[in-house]
């Protein structure tokens, strides 16, 4: 029988190097140092990335929408464009007249938005009426089937003290 308690855990040997290799990358790889790299990579890539985050890719030579644009999030960049454009479109509507409707065309909208609100009331009003038919039809099938249950019950034993 071998005695464990004295056997050494191979992981033991390796320790030292795994603490040496972490200590390595730590001064290699200090919050200064990152930050570095990434602010060199981000202006590397400034160019590019604005065009991304404006919903443009450059090919050939040119710009073109970018057809997967979306797809992989959001971003705190693309957060703060939509804000500062959301404030330059509200800048720029409050100085834009906008036109006025003309009396045929107050007439035309108000005349279409009674049709449309009509067509929806009947619409949401026979969904509803259904929905109401269906929960009826459903508890009167329920009252029915136990009465039927209640009779054939009654029937079943009259059957059998007939039979007695």
């Amino acid at each position: 029988m071998t005695d464990t308690s004295t056997a050494s855990n191979p992981i033991d040997s390796l320790l030292p190097l795994i603490a040496s290799a972490i200590a390595e990358w730590k001064a290699k790889n200090n919050e200064h140092r990152i930050k570095e790299t990434v602010t060199a990579q981000l202006d590397k890539e400034a160019k590019q990335i604005m065009l991304k985050l404006l919903g443009f890719e450059e090919g050939y030579g040119k710009y073109q929408l970018d057809h997967c644009n979306g797809r992989s999030g959001e971003s705190s960049a693309g957060d703060f464009l939509r804000r500062t454009q959301a404030d330059a479109i509200k800048n720029w509507l409050s100085n834009v007249a906008m036109p006025s409707l003309s009396p045929e065309e107050e007439k035309m909208l108000r005349e279409s938005m009674q049709r449309e609100y009509s067509s929806r009331f009947r619409t949401q009003a026979l969904q509803s009426a259904k929905q109401q038919a269906e929960a009826d039809a459903k508890e009167l099938i329920q009252q029915i089937s136990k009465s039927m249950q209640a009779d054939n019950y009654a029937k079943l034993l009259h059957l059998i003290e007939g039979a007695q």
